[in-house]
């Protein structure tokens, strides 16, 4: 994740230093800008998307609950993180 930050913050910081501080190529700035606008709307969908992943899960946890009524589903250890691989729960790796 943060080696994620250091490469947009680069890409940031190389699209202005490499724009055209006169104007003498306006096509040039304007697909720079719009370069830095894209890395900067793809971070802001990140953050989107990894913000609504723990409602998504614990929605689909409590649907499973409803569907199962009568059986006592254990939960304990249950992550939106997490996957299954070879029949056991796999926690990858900064959670």
């Amino acid at each position: 994740m943060e080696l994620e930050k250091e490469n947009i913050s680069f890409t940031l910081k190389s699209a202005t230093e490499y724009s055209d501080p006169w104007g003498l190529d306006e096509v040039e700035d304007i697909s720079i800008l719009n370069m830095a606008q894209l890395v900067t709307m793809i971070q802001e969908l990140r953050k989107d998307v990894l913000s609504t992943a723990p409602y998504g899960f614990d929605n689909a946890v409590e649907q499973l609950k409803i569907l199962n009524l009568g059986i006592q589903l254990k939960i304990e250890g249950m992550h939106f993180s997490k996957s299954v691989k070879d029949g056991e729960m796999i926690t990858p790796d900064g959670f």
